[in-house]
């Protein structure tokens, strides 16, 4: 209210707000060996934010996203999603499949875009093509999208 009056001087300032909890996604494959995980969200990191994560993967994978450190959670499952089956190129080469995840202002994870870049072959030379996106939250932000 201060700063809006015309009767008070007062510096300006910014508030950030931040992640409570870490986030991590974890992705696995049937027929790999071990699992590979990544802690896409530090705790205290900056909210509202955005990361672009690519994987390359031969096989079909599963991917999930859960809350890093669950001793701290004030809820008992840590568990926040999952996107199950996601499969490779059909000739067999490895699949790059982009994932942009986004923490919101009010802390809710969500998959705001996926997309699978898919090699078709052409008359003169091999060609990238970027599929639409399977999920879309972009200007919703009362929908949380559960992956």
């Amino acid at each position: 209210c201060a700063i809006l009056s015309p009767a008070f001087k007062v510096r300006e300032f910014c508030i950030t707000d931040v992640v409570p909890f870490p986030i991590t996604l974890r992705w696995k494959s049937p027929t790999e060996d071990g699992l590979g995980e990544c802690e896409v969200f530090s705790k205290n990191h900056a909210a509202p934010f955005s990361k672009v994560i690519t994987f390359h993967k031969k096989e079909p994978f599963d991917l999930e996203a859960f809350y890093s450190s669950s001793q701290e959670l004030p809820y008992p499952d840590h568990r926040i999603g999952t996107v199950q089956n996601v499969v490779p190129q059909p000739d067999g080469d490895s699949s790059k499949v982009k994932v942009k995840v986004r923490i919101n202002i009010h802390g809710i994870l969500s998959v705001s875009s996926a997309s699978l870049l898919e090699k078709l072959k052409g008359e003169a030379e091999d060609m990238q093509i970027e599929l639409e996106p399977p999920v879309q939250n972009e200007g919703r932000a009362e929908e949380q999208v559960r992956f």
